[in-house]
């Protein structure tokens, strides 16, 4: 697998056929546009080719490490074809922020997308609610089973 850092702080970690084909887009970006250079040495500069141990474990590498300001407890978050490790501080403090400020309408609109609305708009769904003490427990319980 290879793991590098991702421009919100924290680590990305991507299956080694997965990592190829994205290194190949960035490989293909032109060299003479600032944007593409930046993008290239933040993600191919960073990346670190890393094994599991039999346990299961990986190590990081310290500067991997550091970036993503990762001490002792961390949150592994499944993204499609992706992980993202965050600093579990980190993530926790942008969860709310991130709910409050999601806008589907900002997407590029697709029925797979419109379909996905009432995760972001509770009012999208009268049966869902993504505040109050429901959603508020929800969460404790979840972070509490993990912990």
């Amino acid at each position: 697998m290879v793991i590098t850092v991702d421009r919100d702080h924290c680590l990305l970690i991507y299956p080694e056929p997965t990592w190829i084909e994205i290194e190949r887009k960035l490989d293909q970006l032109p060299s003479f546009n600032e944007q593409a250079r930046m993008l290239q040495r933040l993600y191919i500069g960073h990346a670190q080719e890393v094994d599991m141990d039999g346990q299961g474990r990986v190590l990081l590498p310290p500067a991997l490490r550091s970036f993503a300001s990762l001490d002792r407890r961390v949150a592994l978050v499944g993204q499609g074809k992706k992980f993202e490790l965050w600093d579990e501080e980190t993530w926790n403090g942008n969860c709310d922020d991130w709910l409050s400020r999601a806008d589907l309408s900002q997407v590029e609109s697709s029925p797979d997308i419109a379909s996905l609305e009432y995760l972001v708009q509770p009012s999208a769904s009268p049966d869902t609610s993504f505040s109050g003490p429901e959603w508020n427990r929800s969460r404790a319980e979840t972070q509490r089973r993990r912990g």
